[in-house]
C-alpha cells in the first residue's frame, strides 16, 4: 500500500488546494508531542531505521537520534551516507532495539 502522501497529494489535486504535510521529516509530530506531554527535548530520541525520513525529523526537531540498523537502512547505507552527507548524521546508530532498552525512562 503507497504512503499517506500519495492519498493527500490525490486530494490535493481534486480540491484545488495546496497541503500542509507534516510526515517527516517535518518536526511538527515531535513538537506538537512535546508541548502536549510537557516533554523536555533534551530527554527525547528519535529512533527509526531510515537515513532519508527518520534521522532528518529528529534533527529537524532538535532532539537525539538513533539510526537502528534492522530495516530500512544498512551498515553499508550509513557508510555511504556519512560519507556524502554529514548534515544529517544520526548521534548513535544500533544493530537492534535492545541497544537501547537500558536508556528508556517511563
Amino acid at each position: 500500500m503507497p504512503g499517506g502522501g500519495t492519498f493527500v497529494k490525490g486530494l490535493a489535486y481534486c480540491s484545488e488546494k495546496d497541503s500542509y504535510i507534516t510526515g517527516k521529516p517535518n518536526p511538527f509530530p515531535i513538537n506538537h508531542a512535546c508541548e502536549a506531554f510537557k516533554l523536555d527535548k533534551k530527554k527525547c530520541i528519535m529512533v527509526g531505521d531510515n537515513l532519508k525520513t527518520d534521522i532528518p525529523l529528529g534533527h529537524n526537531a532538535n532532539i537525539a537520534t538513533c539510526l537502528l540498523l534492522t530495516g530500512i537502512t544498512t551498515e553499508d547505507d550509513l557508510i555511504e551516507f556519512i560519507a556524502s552527507n554529514p548534515r544529517y548524521l544520526p548521534h548513535f546508530h544500533a544493530s537492534d532495539l535492545s541497544v537501547c532498552s537500558g536508556y528508556i525512562v517511563g
